[in-house]
């Protein structure tokens, strides 16, 4: 009831702000409601599952345009993006690498500094970051 109440008002309130807004400086607001237009157009024409994600000829073609756009950015900013065709790993099992990789470089002699009793992988970086070779 009470969390019915608040929506209502929020909706009350955000409502006038945007009628006052209109009403004064239509020019400004008419800026925003073209913006606000043009999202609904490209929602309904690349989003929606009955416009073009239903033809076949679409999807094929954006799969393929997907791949060459992520490959273009892996280039550019020299990351790996996941297209979601590999399995995944589990947030368990990269956590478990880092450690493992962690306690490794601290028993090869690498972290002298770092005490055991206060080692996390953050201070691990940071120790790696300072340490000149």
């Amino acid at each position: 009831m009470v969390t019915t109440c608040i929506y209502n008002v929020s909706l009350a309130l955000y409502s006038v702000l945007v009628g006052v807004t209109i009403g004064q400086n239509f020019s400004d607001a008419a800026i925003g409601i073209g913006i606000v237009i043009g999202g609904f157009l490209v929602f309904f024409i690349f989003m929606w599952d009955r416009a073009l994600p239903s033809r076949e000829w679409y999807r094929r073609n954006a799969s393929v345009a997907n791949e060459k756009i992520a490959i273009a950015f892996q280039i550019l900013f020299n990351g790996m993006i996941d297209l979601g065709g590999d399995e995944e790993e589990s947030e368990e099992n990269v956590q478990s690498s880092s450690v493992i990789v962690s306690n490794e470089k601290i028993s090869n002699g690498i972290y002298d500094n770092v005490g055991m009793d206060s080692f996390s992988f953050a201070s691990a970086v940071d120790v790696d970051s300072k340490k000149k070779f």
